[in-house]
Protein backbone atom coordinates (compact mmCIF):
# COMPACT_ATOMS: atom_id res chain seq x y z
CA UNK A 1 0.00 0.00 0.00
CA UNK A 2 2.71 2.41 1.03
CA UNK A 3 4.80 1.52 -2.02
CA UNK A 4 1.94 2.08 -4.49
CA UNK A 5 1.25 5.45 -2.87
CA UNK A 6 4.93 6.43 -3.31
CA UNK A 7 4.94 5.23 -6.94
CA UNK A 8 1.78 7.23 -7.58
CA UNK A 9 3.26 10.37 -6.02
CA UNK A 10 6.52 9.89 -7.91
CA UNK A 11 4.64 9.55 -11.19
CA UNK A 12 2.54 12.62 -10.45
CA UNK A 13 5.63 14.64 -9.60
CA UNK A 14 7.43 13.44 -12.72
CA UNK A 15 4.50 14.32 -14.96
CA UNK A 16 4.09 17.66 -13.21
CA UNK A 17 7.75 18.60 -13.50
CA UNK A 18 8.24 17.47 -17.08
CA UNK A 19 5.04 19.15 -18.16
CA UNK A 20 6.04 22.52 -16.70
CA UNK A 21 6.86 25.22 -19.17
CA UNK A 22 5.15 23.55 -22.11
CA UNK A 23 2.30 25.15 -23.93
CA UNK A 24 -0.02 22.60 -25.44
CA UNK A 25 0.86 21.42 -28.93
CA UNK A 26 3.95 23.57 -29.53
CA UNK A 27 4.47 27.26 -30.04
CA UNK A 28 6.82 29.40 -28.01
CA UNK A 29 8.55 27.81 -25.07
CA UNK A 30 7.75 29.31 -21.70
CA UNK A 31 9.59 28.86 -18.46
CA UNK A 32 12.59 27.25 -20.13
CA UNK A 33 16.23 28.06 -19.63
CA UNK A 34 18.69 29.64 -22.06
CA UNK A 35 22.41 29.02 -21.70
CA UNK A 36 25.04 31.65 -22.53
CA UNK A 37 28.81 31.29 -22.53
CA UNK A 38 30.08 34.67 -21.39
CA UNK A 39 33.70 33.51 -21.70
CA UNK A 40 33.24 32.91 -25.44
CA UNK A 41 31.53 36.27 -25.87
CA UNK A 42 34.23 38.10 -23.89
CA UNK A 43 36.95 36.35 -25.87
CA UNK A 44 35.38 37.00 -29.28
CA UNK A 45 34.67 40.66 -28.53
CA UNK A 46 38.15 41.24 -27.10
CA UNK A 47 36.69 42.13 -23.73
CA UNK A 48 38.58 39.34 -21.99
CA UNK A 49 41.91 40.77 -23.15
CA UNK A 50 40.84 44.34 -22.39
CA UNK A 51 39.81 43.34 -18.86
CA UNK A 52 43.10 41.48 -18.32
CA UNK A 53 45.11 44.46 -19.57
CA UNK A 54 43.16 46.86 -17.39
CA UNK A 55 43.71 44.67 -14.33
CA UNK A 56 47.43 44.44 -15.13
CA UNK A 57 47.66 48.25 -15.38
CA UNK A 58 45.81 48.59 -12.08
CA UNK A 59 48.18 46.09 -10.42
CA UNK A 60 51.23 47.90 -11.83
CA UNK A 61 49.94 51.23 -10.57
CA UNK A 62 49.29 49.84 -7.10
CA UNK A 63 52.68 48.09 -7.06
CA UNK A 64 54.39 51.38 -7.96
CA UNK A 65 52.55 53.07 -5.09
CA UNK A 66 53.69 50.29 -2.74
CA UNK A 67 57.30 50.69 -3.89
CA UNK A 68 57.08 54.43 -3.23
CA UNK A 69 55.58 53.80 0.19
CA UNK A 70 58.36 51.33 1.02
CA UNK A 71 60.97 53.89 -0.09
CA UNK A 72 59.33 56.55 2.03
CA UNK A 73 59.31 54.30 5.11
CA UNK A 74 62.92 53.33 4.46
CA UNK A 75 63.94 56.99 4.15
CA UNK A 76 62.12 57.87 7.38
CA UNK A 77 63.80 55.01 9.24
CA UNK A 78 67.20 55.98 7.82
CA UNK A 79 66.63 59.53 9.02
CA UNK A 80 65.68 58.27 12.47
CA UNK A 81 68.80 56.06 12.51
CA UNK A 82 70.92 59.10 11.64
CA UNK A 83 69.32 61.20 14.38
CA UNK A 84 69.62 58.44 16.97
CA UNK A 85 73.24 57.66 15.96
CA UNK A 86 74.32 60.93 17.60
CA UNK A 87 73.21 59.61 20.97
CA UNK A 88 73.20 55.79 20.81
CA UNK A 89 71.65 53.98 23.74
CA UNK A 90 69.39 51.04 24.37
CA UNK A 91 66.27 53.19 24.46
CA UNK A 92 66.99 54.64 21.01
CA UNK A 93 67.57 51.13 19.61
CA UNK A 94 64.22 49.97 21.01
CA UNK A 95 62.55 53.07 19.60
CA UNK A 96 64.10 52.47 16.17
CA UNK A 97 63.03 48.80 16.21
CA UNK A 98 59.48 49.95 17.04
CA UNK A 99 59.47 52.33 14.07
CA UNK A 100 60.72 49.56 11.81
CA UNK A 101 58.00 47.19 13.00
CA UNK A 102 55.37 49.88 12.59
CA UNK A 103 56.57 50.65 9.05
CA UNK A 104 56.52 46.93 8.20
CA UNK A 105 53.00 46.52 9.59
CA UNK A 106 51.75 49.55 7.67
CA UNK A 107 53.40 48.35 4.46
CA UNK A 108 51.84 44.89 4.84
CA UNK A 109 48.49 46.53 5.50
CA UNK A 110 48.89 48.61 2.33
CA UNK A 111 49.76 45.44 0.35
CA UNK A 112 46.63 43.67 1.60
CA UNK A 113 44.53 46.71 0.73
CA UNK A 114 46.07 46.84 -2.76
CA UNK A 115 45.26 43.15 -3.31
CA UNK A 116 41.72 43.74 -2.13
CA UNK A 117 41.43 46.75 -4.45
CA UNK A 118 42.53 44.66 -7.44
CA UNK A 119 39.99 41.95 -6.62
CA UNK A 120 37.25 44.57 -6.30
CA UNK A 121 38.37 46.26 -9.54
CA UNK A 122 38.29 42.94 -11.42
CA UNK A 123 34.81 42.17 -10.08
CA UNK A 124 33.61 45.60 -11.21
CA UNK A 125 35.01 45.13 -14.73
CA UNK A 126 33.39 41.70 -15.02
CA UNK A 127 30.10 43.07 -13.71
CA UNK A 128 30.24 45.96 -16.20
CA UNK A 129 30.77 43.48 -19.04
CA UNK A 130 27.87 41.32 -17.86
CA UNK A 131 25.62 44.39 -17.68
CA UNK A 132 26.53 45.28 -21.29
CA UNK A 133 25.60 41.78 -22.46
CA UNK A 134 22.46 41.38 -20.32
CA UNK A 135 19.95 43.38 -22.43
CA UNK A 136 21.03 41.68 -25.66
CA UNK A 137 20.89 38.25 -24.03
CA UNK A 138 17.43 39.04 -22.67
CA UNK A 139 16.25 40.12 -26.13
CA UNK A 140 17.56 36.91 -27.76
CA UNK A 141 16.11 34.73 -25.00
CA UNK A 142 12.74 36.47 -25.22
CA UNK A 143 12.69 35.99 -29.01
CA UNK A 144 13.14 32.25 -28.43
CA UNK A 145 10.58 32.14 -25.64
CA UNK A 146 13.20 31.35 -23.02
CA UNK A 147 12.56 33.03 -19.70
CA UNK A 148 15.67 32.20 -17.66
CA UNK A 149 19.30 32.75 -18.69
CA UNK A 150 22.12 30.89 -16.98
CA UNK A 151 25.80 31.18 -17.72
CA UNK A 152 27.63 28.12 -18.96
CA UNK A 153 29.67 26.90 -16.05
CA UNK A 154 30.78 23.30 -15.87
CA UNK A 155 30.35 23.20 -12.11
CA UNK A 156 26.73 24.35 -12.39
CA UNK A 157 25.41 23.34 -15.82
CA UNK A 158 26.07 19.66 -16.36
CA UNK A 159 24.53 19.33 -19.82
CA UNK A 160 22.22 21.21 -22.15
CA UNK A 161 20.90 20.97 -25.69
CA UNK A 162 22.33 23.28 -28.31
CA UNK A 163 18.82 24.61 -28.97
CA UNK A 164 18.96 26.61 -25.74
CA UNK A 165 22.49 27.99 -26.29
CA UNK A 166 22.07 31.68 -27.18
CA UNK A 167 25.78 32.53 -27.17
CA UNK A 168 26.23 32.91 -30.94
CA UNK A 169 23.06 34.96 -31.43
CA UNK A 170 24.05 37.32 -28.63
CA UNK A 171 27.55 37.57 -30.09
CA UNK A 172 26.14 38.39 -33.54
CA UNK A 173 23.94 41.13 -32.10
CA UNK A 174 26.88 42.56 -30.17
CA UNK A 175 28.86 42.68 -33.41
CA UNK A 176 31.39 39.97 -32.64
CA UNK A 177 32.71 37.17 -34.76
CA UNK A 178 30.63 34.05 -34.29
CA UNK A 179 32.51 31.15 -32.76
CA UNK A 180 32.25 27.68 -34.20
CA UNK A 181 29.29 25.84 -32.69
CA UNK A 182 30.16 23.71 -29.71
CA UNK A 183 30.05 20.02 -30.49
CA UNK A 184 29.90 19.28 -26.78
CA UNK A 185 28.74 21.76 -24.13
Amino acid sequence: MKRSWMVGMGTALLVGVTGCGKIGGGGAQSGTVAVIDLDVIASQLGSQQAIAESITKQQESLNNQLVELARSYSAQISEQQRVLADNPNQESEVQLAGWQRQAEVQLNQAKRQAQSDVVRYRAQLVNDFREQVRPVARQVADARGLSIIVTKNDSVVFDYGSAVDITNEVLEQLGGVVAAPNSSP
